[in-house]
């Protein structure tokens, strides 16, 4: 299938005029849609990325559509205030793609160094941004690697600043570097700390390569 955008705007508010009533989860814009030509047939259809729907090129629909009810719009007015929101509940911080590993499958640029990295030079302006926010109902920061153990150095700075009792904090990491420094550490916090193991399983421990 190859995307095609020829059919007029004028054409398409008119059609989606006609679904109107029966899809009112649909935000009404030409935008709403992409039309999909399938090659070989001729044969084309419309895309929604609002509801996941298929419609045909009258607009009429060819995949079942979820009704809207008042709990929907109760779950994706709160699912997007918590996406974006100055009053965060959730953060989570991607720290890089460094990684101790140098796993045949994974497309990382930075793996295969085991070395814990320096503090990444722009830890201090990112507290700043975060201090901006309303974090009155923050109840959760993730952390994230690649391997996230080997950003230590910023880890503490940010774990330090932003900790308090009731925050969870959440690191996934793949176990090798954890040592009893990060072990006390989290001890002597007053938030909790969740670690997630993360791995492939014994089935893929052929393709891990050797650390260097």
């Amino acid at each position: 299938m190859s995307h095609t955008y020829n059919i007029s705007l004028a054409s398409l508010k008119k059609s989606l005029k006609k679904v109107e009533d029966r899809l009112p989860m649909i935000t009404k814009t030409p935008e709403s849609f992409s039309k999909f030509k399938v090659t070989g047939t001729g044969q084309s259809f419309f895309y929604s990325n609002f509801d996941n729907g298929l419609y045909s090129e009258s607009m009429e629909p060819l995949s079942q559509v979820s009704e809207r009810t008042e709990e929907y719009d109760a779950v994706i007015s709160e699912t997007r205030s918590r996406v974006k929101s100055n009053k965060p509940y959730w953060i989570r911080v991607l720290l890089g793609h460094a990684c101790n590993y140098n796993c045949d499958y994974c497309m990382q640029k930075d793996i295969g160094n085991p070395d814990e990295r320096e503090k990444i030079t722009t830890t201090d302006r990112f507290i700043e941004q975060i201090e901006a926010l309303d974090l009155s109902r923050l109840t959760r920061i993730d952390l994230w690697g690649g391997e996230t153990l080997l950003y230590w150095k910023t880890i503490e700075e940010i774990m330090l600043k932003f900790d308090r009792p009731g925050l969870y904090w959440y690191i996934p990491t793949n176990g090798t570097p954890l040592m009893m420094k990060h072990v006390e550490f989290f001890k002597n916090l007053k938030g909790e700390v969740g670690i997630g193991i993360s791995h492939d399983g014994p089935g893929h421990v052929r393709l891990r390569a050797v650390l260097r």
